[in-house]
């Protein structure tokens, strides 16, 4: 049954629905369907393709001409448009409006998303054919297990997803990450994900939170070693955790039946692209070829989540039984930056941060003195590394539109690229930096390090084209929003924001 979003191009719904002197809305349902039980069913999209939820959440509000029944629910109302309809529905049918898959009303939306991924009113049009309509493309939601998402990119992955309608549980080690940064995501998107600290290779933890939270029906997996000159001093930990974890989440997920993994990959991957010709923005056909521990463990990742995803559809298909619900995407995504644009949410490495921008970051509040440049004698056009540099709000709907993709389209293993297309040099994002902040940043020019390479530049074409997603905030956004951040918090999350831009929270 296809869902359609209702065209408020005539009259608001408040208004229609207010027309009806009863609860039961007959002299709507008249108008509208002419006579005949209209059917409003409240949801993001379709049914997801797991069957054995379907029963547990799915629920169908019918609106007959003096009564109204309700079923289990798999529904999200957005809250702007509840209290919309509250103010013209009498109070059993705004209840019954308002029941949703968790049974809570839904919380304020957080800032992050743009309007085309927030939820919306469906009307099912089976018995109303008669209403003008247009079709939703938004998925369904569902239970998320999102692994390391305490960390910068899971964090704002996880505020993604609750703003789109998911239920989100986390688990995460805290190794290079904060606890205090589910209070932040809690403060924006008004629902606070379930948390267990848990080392994603502690396989028996895993199976423990699978076994608490049955709705799970995918995987978000970020939690991994990441930094790229650490993982050449001690490559078996990175081989340990990154690998060793990922094997462990498979075989867990395995176990609760959980079929669908959205794996936080790297451009890294790649390695040096300019080795081929005709390679830069780089494309998913690249040959792979990564040129450091860290890359290696991706790549390998990838390799194990494919031969693993393929086998269980092949085997499943050979034994007659149902085989399209497994699914993997590989997200290679390149230099994440930025932060929330409300300045109370963004990276906090612990220690010594691995990336330019937070570094730069540390240069502008006085707690670093100066940048190390590695290398300057590069065959670009400043001497200097060039990286594709995404806005991690970009990135996290970037995950959450793969997501969707996997549940809809159930197409096996899919690798896409998540970038801007755009590549900046290293002297460029340190000049673009420093206008925002307002002065020059000091910086010293060092000798390359080891696994580093040219140019790092996506071709984000069929992520484009596949997932309809494309970046929309820009390098110089990033910087602006990153130095909002750094600048009202220099002590990342050991501090409270400050209080007027608390206070610009709770006036949105």
């Amino acid at each position: 049954m296809a869902f359609q979003r209702l065209s408020m191009a005539s009259r608001p719904l408040p208004r229609l629905l207010a027309s009806s002197p009863s609860p039961s809305l007959s002299s709507y349902t008249r108008t509208a369907s002419h006579a005949q039980p209209l059917s409003l069913s409240l949801a993001i999209s379709a049914v997801g393709p797991r069957d054995r939820h379907r029963s547990q959440f799915q629920r169908r509000i019918q609106l007959q001409r003096h009564q109204h029944r309700h079923y289990p629910s798999y529904s999200q109302v957005d809250p702007r448009l509840s209290r919309q309809l509250i103010r013209g529905v009498s109070a059993p049918i705004a209840q019954t409006l308002l029941v949703a898959r968790s049974n809570k009303i839904r919380s304020p939306l957080s800032l992050s998303l743009s309007h085309s991924h927030r939820p919306g009113l469906f009307f099912s049009t089976a018995t109303s054919p008669h209403l003008q309509t247009r079709r939703s493309t938004t998925m369904a939601v569902g239970t998320v297990l999102i692994t390391g998402g305490t960390g910068y990119i899971g964090s704002f992955t996880t505020l993604a997803l609750l703003d789109a309608g998911y239920d989100v549980v986390i688990v995460d080690s805290l190794y290079n990450s904060s606890k205090v940064a589910i209070d932040r995501i809690e403060l924006l998107a008004g629902r606070r994900p379930d948390f267990y600290q848990v080392d994603i290779t502690n396989e028996k933890a895993l199976d423990e939170v699978f076994a608490k939270h049955p709705a799970i029906d995918s995987v978000i997996h970020f939690a991994a070693l990441k930094a790229v000159g650490e993982s050449s001093i001690i490559p078996l930990e990175y081989y340990r955790v990154n690998v060793g974890g990922s094997i462990a989440l498979l075989q867990s997920m395995t176990r609760y039946n959980v079929t669908n993994i959205v794996f936080s990959s790297s451009a890294t991957v790649y390695g040096d692209a300019t080795r081929f010709p005709d390679m830069i923005p780089i494309p998913e056909h690249c040959p792979i070829g990564p040129t450091n521990t860290y890359g290696r463990t991706k790549s390998m990742i990838e390799d194990v989540i494919t031969d693993y995803v393929n086998a269980q559809r092949t085997n499943l298909e050979k034994e007659g039984k149902p085989f399209q619900q497994w699914n993997g995407a590989l997200l290679r995504y390149f230099n994440p930056c930025g932060a929330h644009p409300s300045g109370i949410m963004g990276e906090d490495p612990q220690g010594v941060p691995f990336n330019l921008l937070p570094l730069l970051g540390q240069v502008a509040t006085g707690q670093r003195e100066k940048l190390l440049v590695f290398g300057e004698d590069y065959p670009s056009r400043d001497g200097t590394a060039i990286r594709d540099y995404i806005h991690v709000v970009d990135l996290a709907r970037g995950h959450l539109e793969a997501l969707n993709y996997l549940r809809s389209k159930q197409p096996g293993v899919k690798a896409w690229n998540l970038g801007s297309g755009r590549g900046s040099t290293v002297f460029e994002i340190i000049k673009a930096f420093s206008n925002v902040v307002g002065r020059d940043l000091k910086y010293e020019v060092v000798a390359r390090r080891p696994g580093d390479v040219l140019d790092l530049t996506a071709n984000p074409k069929l992520a484009n084209e596949e997932l309809q997603w494309k970046t929309e905030l820009t390098m110089e956004k990033a910087c602006e929003d990153l130095w909002r951040w750094v600048s009202n918090n220099p002590q990342g999350y050991r501090q409270e924001p400050p209080a007027e831009l608390l206070a610009a929270i709770k006036k949105a």
